[in-house]
């Protein structure tokens, strides 16, 4: 699994003293280049404050997940986003648009929502993935307060682990681990709603921006903070696959795919020409997630208000 760089971790933490100032009062909304450091330090817009799900859901004192469960309202539940990282990204925008839902973001790095077997033998906290996913399984199929689960991941990594090499055993073990728990789902009335993969990007971010405090050599920025879609196409294409094969037996799961939003004419945008939509090579920050969800809750949740408070 690729990681952060050194460079891009240099970048993030020698901004967020600057990222902090620029955000120290809530109502005012930083401009310029101070808005721009904000968003590269994923300080814009901030994060809501929430609590943790172990709060107010007894669940969540034994199923500890390392990505942690949050809400805003401290109430139980209509709609849960479940994932790894690639659900956790989008965690501001799930939060505040679903306010009124009482939303819940829970996230476990490689497992959630359902894996290939060959990731199952993999420690996460002391915890097998399988049996992760089993309790978290168990804790939404019983919650009778959640009518909705919003499924989100890197789903090529879930596929193929951290090499990102599959065998043909392990997309069949992901496809009937992915069948099994969507039918577990739907068998006890939730409305199941899956996001395909945002594009991961075949450069640094880091490149679209000249913001660095300390530069060595001259600075090569990227005139076009974009892509050819083909750079990605072929991963797309298999995870997709994929996925079709675990939805076919079940229609009334909904879809929803980033990846129109992001590029057109074949070519993919990692920006909107001034602030960039992405943290690193394959997660937005917090800006793009906000403009993922600005097309995402129109289509299926029209009759939210986005931002709305909770009652």
């Amino acid at each position: 699994m690729k990681r952060t760089n050194l460079t891009s971790l240099l970048l993030i933490f020698s901004l967020s003293a600057v990222g902090a100032s620029v955000l120290a009062a809530p109502e005012s909304k930083p401009s310029g280049k101070d808005l721009l450091i904000a968003v590269v330090s994923n300080k814009y817009p901030a994060e809501p404050a929430a609590h943790g799900c172990d709060e107010f859901i007894p669940a969540f004192t034994q199923l500890k997940v390392d990505g942690g469960c949050r809400s805003i309202t401290k109430r139980l539940p209509k709609i849960a986003f479940i994932g790894d990282s690639h659900i956790a990204h989008y965690r501001p925008e799930a939060l505040r648009e679903f306010q009124t839902l009482n939303s819940i973001v829970i996230s476990q790095t490689g497992c959630f929502p359902f894996a290939a077997d060959s990731w199952h033998d993999k420690m996460f906290q002391g915890s097998s993935c399988a049996s992760q996913q089993k309790a978290v399984l168990d804790y939404l199929s019983n919650a009778a307060t959640i009518q909705t689960v919003v499924l989100s991941s890197r789903w090529w990594l879930l596929m193929a682990g951290p090499d990102f090499k599959t065998s043909d055993e392990d997309t069949k073990t992901f496809i009937t681990n992915g069948k099994q728990f969507i039918a577990t789902l739907l068998k006890t009335g939730k409305q199941v709603l899956l996001m395909r993969d945002v594009p991961d990007l075949d450069f640094s971010i880091e490149t679209c921006y000249n913001i660095r405090p300390v530069r060595l050599g001259k600075a090569e920025i990227r005139p076009d903070c974009s892509m050819i879609q083909a750079s990605f196409e072929p991963r797309r294409q298999l995870q997709n696959a994929a996925l079709d094969e675990i939805l076919k037996p079940y229609p009334a799961v909904k879809v929803y795919d980033p990846v129109p939003l992001f590029c057109q004419d074949g070519r993919c945008k990692a920006s909107d020409g001034a602030l960039p939509y992405y943290l690193n090579h394959d997660h937005v920050n917090n800006y793009g997630a906000q403009f993922v969800f600005k097309d995402f809750v129109p289509k299926f949740f029209p009759e939210l208000n986005p931002g709305t408070k909770a009652q």
